[in-house]
């Protein structure tokens, strides 16, 4: 192995372990999320708040207006999250394919794959799709492979341990939302 395939390896299992930690961390923990978690939600939030009071000023001038755009981005950040351990996960990937040049091959004619068909392979195995039109080249691309559908399985096991708890506590939070304001409008009414 030459230098560059010793850093795209390395590089790879590193970026995957990253995204894998953090969605163990903030699906499992109960200290908050994680590093990448933690910065994605709290820059999404804070670009939807920023763009919220630009527009705030806007609408006062035109009678007020609704929270609208505060109100969506939670599952704007849910779904940023999810997307961003999935990416972690298949860059990862494609960084440890592209390592071994003939790595992953062509199904049909054993030629190796270039460079979007190795990002196209790392996502579909990731995905848990299978190998597409595409297959692994040795025993070292095979178990890399087994490992790439397992992390997606992973992943996928973690988006769903951490959504429901997140939705069950918004619905809760709705809830109690319309059940004070079926009180009346004031406290004295």
């Amino acid at each position: 192995m030459d230098l560059i395939s010793i850093l795209l390896l390395t590089s790879g299992v590193l970026v995957v372990a990253l995204g894998l930690f953090d969605a163990l961390r903030t699906a499992i923990a109960a200290g908050g999320g994680g590093p990448l978690t933690n910065r994605l939600a709290h820059g999404l939030w804070h670009a939807a708040l920023r763009w919220h009071r630009r527009g705030q000023k806007q609408r006062e001038g035109a009678g007020g207006g609704r929270h609208q755009l505060l109100s969506r981005i939670g599952p704007a950040v849910l779904l940023g999250i999810v997307l961003t351990w999935v990416a972690f996960a298949v860059a990862g990937y494609f960084l440890m394919y592209s390592a071994g040049r003939s790595a992953v091959v062509r199904a049909s004619s054993g030629a190796p794959a270039g460079f979007w068909e190795r990002l196209y392979f790392a996502g579909f195995t990731v995905s848990t799709l299978g190998l597409g039109d595409f297959t692994p080249k040795g025993p070292a691309a095979r178990m890399l492979t087994v490992f790439a559908s397992l992390s997606g399985f992973f992943i996928m096991t973690l988006t769903v341990t951490y959504a429901m708890p997140v939705i069950s506590a918004v619905v809760a939070k709705r809830r109690l939302a319309s059940s004070i304001a079926g009180l009346g409008s004031s406290a004295l009414s």
